[in-house]
């Protein structure tokens, strides 16, 4: 038998197995096509809560693709919290940005978008993966004076916790991923930690708790988040943002 026959037969195989993984891949991280993305749990059928102590309260937020809501169309914690608690959400985010201030979309830079003729309640930090993720990010040390090293993670977060106190004088919170897998993120949560003594921010650790990664089932997984990072509407609406409602509370009560 001809041997180009079997290598015709080789390459439909391997056609038909980047068709099938292609179809897999498709499914599995569109967010078109995820069951928590749907209608119902859109903010626009969120009901509001009937009492909130957040009701009437003002909080920026400042983050990258989890907080802009990447893979739930544009609905992510700072739109869910304002619906269900009454309250007004100021969000500045832009996907694939840092906090190290490498570019013009960097953390650093965008801070200055937040309005300053208005006082908020709360200020929230996202803890970027993409720090993490972009190899030639440094994650810097903590500075011993005011002259923080803005091209470096730990200095950008030093900076705009100094910019929040001056300007705004609320508290600030930074939050945490759930773990994916990532080695440099796991050290970038433990390298922030002395910060968080340091400038007295709130913690809302997505990171450590079991409840937002190892203890979900498949079924929980595949509805609530998009893929390893981003969650989907229902993800934001049902696991997300009650635990940042119960931290502010804790905080602003």
């Amino acid at each position: 038998m001809n041997p180009w026959y079997y290598v015709l037969i080789v390459l439909g195989g391997l056609l038909l197995l980047f068709f099938c993984f292609s179809l897999y891949v498709n499914y599995r991280f569109n967010p078109k096509k995820k069951k928590g993305n749907s209608d119902k749990y859109a903010v626009k059928n969120v009901v509001p809560l009937p009492s909130s102590p957040l009701k009437g309260k003002l909080i920026y937020f400042l983050g990258s693709s989890v907080t802009f809501g990447a893979a739930s169309f544009q609905e992510a914690v700072p739109e869910f919290l304002a619906k269900r608690n009454s309250c007004t959400s100021v969000k500045e985010a832009v996907s694939g940005t840092t906090l190290a201030d490498i570019n013009d979309n960097s953390y650093v830079k965008r801070l200055t978008k937040l309005p300053l003729d208005k006082k908020p309640d709360a200020f929230i930090l996202q803890l970027s993966t993409n720090d993490a993720n972009i190899k030639t990010v440094e994650f810097g040390k903590i500075a011993e004076d005011e002259n923080y090293d803005t091209k470096t993670t730990l200095g950008a977060i030093e900076y705009i916790a100094s910019y929040v106190k001056k300007n705004f004088g609320c508290p600030m919170f930074i939050y945490f991923n759930p773990p994916y897998g990532s080695q440099r993120y796991a050290a970038l949560v433990e390298a922030v930690k002395p910060l968080v003594e340091k400038w007295h921010l709130n913690v809302i650790d997505l990171y450590s708790d079991p409840a937002y990664s190892t203890n979900l089932s498949k079924k929980e997984k595949f509805l609530y988040m998009n893929d390893p990072v981003h969650p989907t509407k229902a993800g934001y609406l049902i696991k997300w943002t009650p635990l940042f409602e119960k931290r502010l509370e804790e905080t602003l009560k």
